[in-house]
């Protein structure tokens, strides 16, 4: 008894297995019994019938089989192929797993036909995205409550091959039309950008229109630069450009000469003497002393000086005494 009980949890254990792997993987053998769910194409919002379908049947008397869909998809209706006998199918078709029951308990034989034994229709929701949205199948495998088996109940395994429904888009629905690519517009040049529409359902590229953005001619002022400067002097104006340039695009905006008023504050140089009259020894002299300017050479100021006249020397009663010449007595 001990071997019995560990040689089927052995086999629920294969089975399960089994039942997990994917058919693409190639691991199925060619000749293994196949529960076969069918792989269809449909658009958003339509309606559609999946096949469950078995291959390789080794012969059964019953099966219970949970349907497992996508909730991208709505199950509306179940029927029966009439390929295995005592079908009983639930007609609570919101449940997922949907749960579909053979079993044909007066049979004089195991039932070994192959193909469709149950059709399942599906309403695709408007909001189910393009691609495949998976429908598979599953049975329970615990040797205390095998689902299926043959007359002599033996428990019967099959592969479990997953189909269902690739949601395609042969009718694309624009959705609103985005920008792509874009280069702004500036002050003084123009942009562009692509205006795409694509499909709502698919996703799929429907249009692509390069558009073009005109200049805003709004410019940014900067900070004002001072150009062309002719400094002023002490005793002269002086002028330059005040211009401003956008900060964008570096067009000129404005351009204003102003004036720079003379400073007035003079640099005196060294006093030079000019108007010179000699002294002479009989006759004071004099001269100018005069300040200019060392930038613009504007006359400071002038200052008239005397020159005591000249008085010649001579020895008297051993004093060196002042004395008149004869040209100035």
């Amino acid at each position: 008894m001990k071997k019995i009980k560990i040689l089927f949890a052995l086999l629920a254990v294969v089975a399960l297995l089994a039942c997990s792997l994917n058919v693409f993987l190639g691991v199925f053998a060619e000749d293994h019994a196949q529960i076969i769910v069918s792989s269809v194409e449909a658009e958003r919002s339509s309606e559609v019938t999946v096949s469950v379908s078995l291959a390789n049947n080794p012969g059964i008397c019953a099966m219970v089989l949970s349907i497992n869909y996508d909730s991208d998809l709505e199950l509306v209706d179940a029927k029966d192929a009439g390929l295995l006998n005592g079908p009983t199918l639930g007609n609570n078709y919101k449940t997922n797993p949907y749960t579909a029951t053979w079993e044909d308990s007066a049979a004089a034989s195991d039932n070994s036909q192959n193909g469709i034994i149950l059709n399942l229709k599906f309403k695709v929701k408007d909001t189910a995205g393009v691609g495949l949205h998976p429908v598979s199948v599953s049975y329970s495998t615990d040797p205390s409550d095998m689902e299926i088996y043959n007359l002599a109940l033996d428990f019967v395994s099959f592969d479990c091959v997953s189909g269902g429904v690739t949601v395609v888009c042969n009718a694309h629905v624009p959705a609103a039309a985005v920008q792509e690519n874009v280069l702004p517009a500036t002050c003084g040049a123009t942009g562009s950008y692509d205006e795409v529409v694509y499909c709502s359902v698919c996703g799929a590229e429907i249009s692509r229109t390069p558009k073009t953005i005109d200049a805003t001619g709004n410019h940014t002022p900067g900070e004002p630069v001072n150009e062309n400067v002719v400094p002023a002097t002490c005793g002269q104006n002086g002028s330059h450009d005040e211009v401003v340039y956008c900060t964008v695009c570096n067009t000129e905006i404005s351009r204003a000469t102003k004036t720079d008023l003379a400073t007035g504050n003079h640099t005196p140089g060294e006093p030079v003497n000019e108007n010179v009259v000699p002294a002479t020894c009989g006759q004071n002299g004099s001269h100018d002393e005069v300040v200019y300017c060392t930038v613009c050479n504007t006359e400071i100021s002038r200052a008239r000086v005397s020159l005591a006249r000249m008085y010649s020397l001579r020895w008297q009663n051993r004093y060196l005494k002042p004395y008149r010449c004869c040209c100035c007595k």
